[in-house]
């Protein structure tokens, strides 16, 4: 039998969204850490170059957890209003990047630059994470071939 959704703001409907995204032991931990992290992530970032802060991102002891996990917890946090702002490619790759439960060596976080049609159009930066060079919600441009990816960690800083 499928409960019958509550009113948003009731104490019912509260338990409801809730079990919607805590559905494991760690969920609550992880969900924690992911929202301190989006809260966090662009003072760290201001206070620091890209180069060194996604280089530290992986040597941080945090919690993994598989991609639908972090995703499950990511989108429910960005919904929220208080995280509206933050809810940008960027943010989205950094998260995966820094909570994802995959091999240092096969895991890659990269950003680009989509093409412009015409010289007055507006650019347009990514960012995605790759494990094995497999693209996790990358952008379409990038599929497509419109995106120049910057190689930033080789970059002189």
């Amino acid at each position: 039998m499928v409960e019958a959704p509550a009113p948003k703001w009731t104490p019912r409907g509260l338990m409801q969204r809730f079990r919607e995204v805590v559905r494991e032991p760690g969920d609550l931990r992880l969900c924690v850490h992911i929202a301190a992290f989006i809260h966090r992530a662009p003072s760290l970032l201001a206070a620091s170059d890209l180069r060194s802060f996604v280089e530290r991102l992986r040597l941080q002891p945090v919690p993994r957890a598989e991609y639908e996990r972090i995703k499950r917890i990511r989108t429910f946090l960005l919904g929220r209003r208080i995280f509206a702002r933050a809810n940008t490619c960027y943010v989205r790759a950094l998260t995966l990047y820094r909570y994802l439960d995959a091999p240092d060596a096969s895991l890659g976080f990269h950003i680009g630059i989509e093409r412009r049609d015409r010289a007055s159009d507006r650019l347009h930066g990514h960012a995605w994470v790759t494990i094995q060079g497999r693209m996790l919600e990358g952008p379409p441009a990038a599929l497509q071939g419109r995106v120049r990816e910057i190689d930033f960690l080789k970059a002189a800083p």
